[in-house]
């Protein structure tokens, strides 16, 4: 890595900080399946399974789903099969709970070790509900691919200063020149969450892994779009992942 000029005496405090994750690239598709890695459109659901619904008893919209066979093999903790889906509540906060953000109520994170049950065919009774508080267009679907990179810690992770110094962050033109090369706003999977206001974690947050992050961005005549331009991130706790319970996972997103 080659780093500007003003970054190069924090390079021993920048390489410390490296970390793989899974760059998520998104694209329209028509030969999307209900199994297949994707933003919006219909979630593979088990027939004999009750679909997740919010507190009102509203079905949640599926917001992603990841099929752990089509990514690339690099992150350890990740599984390499299985199917991992990410639903929301369509209302105001899209399921977010401020005070509890880890409780599965307006949000959903459920994981299938296989796909050979047989799938829900029909969702019409998705249709009733409106797309008006909901993060994605109404007839969004977009397929995923996927890429290995390596990226440093976030501007905006929370014990960055911890790391560099509250003097790095009194430099304007260092921030700047780091925000370029790592704000880690796009869509990933691990490494470094990207926020548009401010990590909700502290230092004793159980949750260290960057689960799914799913940025705002306008795919040919598609949209996704978190309030006014924001990110949302889903967090779970390393240990948590490895065992493959889905149970507790942190879901926040924000916007400028």
């Amino acid at each position: 890595m080659i780093l500007p000029a003003i970054l190069q005496p924090f390079e021993s405090q920048i390489q410390e900080t490296l970390k793989p994750y899974i760059k998520i690239s998104l694209k329209e598709s028509e030969n999307i399946s209900l199994t297949n890695s994707k933003v919006g459109g219909h979630p593979y659901w088990p027939v004999n399974e009750p679909y997740p619904v919010s507190p009102e008893h509203e079905p949640l919209r599926l917001l992603a789903q990841i099929n752990f066979s089509e990514i690339p093999q690099g992150i350890e903790e990740l599984p390499t099969t299985g199917l991992l889906q990410f639903f929301l509540a369509s209302d105001d906060l899209y399921g977010m709970d401020f005070d509890e953000p880890a409780t599965q109520e307006g949000f959903r994170v459920v994981y299938h070790e296989t796909t050979e049950a047989p799938a829900l065919d029909d969702f019409s009774f998705l249709d009733a509900i409106s797309y008006d508080e909901f993060p994605l267009d109404e007839d969004l679907e977009l397929a995923m691919s996927f890429d290995i990179k390596e990226a440093a810690m976030s501007l905006e992770t929370y014990d960055f200063d911890a790391h560099f110094g509250e003097e790095f962050r009194e430099n304007d033109d260092l921030m700047e020149a780091y925000y370029e090369l790592f704000s880690g706003l796009e869509h990933r999977i691990g490494g470094y969450p990207g926020f548009t206001q401010f990590d909700p974690r502290d230092d004793d947050t159980p949750f260290d892994f960057l689960l799914f992050q799913l940025d705002s961005e306008t795919v040919g005549s598609q949209e996704i779009l978190w309030g006014d331009v924001g990110i949302g991130n889903f967090f779970i706790n390393t240990d948590d992942l490895k065992q493959k319970n889905f149970s507790h996972v942190l879901y926040n997103w924000d916007c400028g």
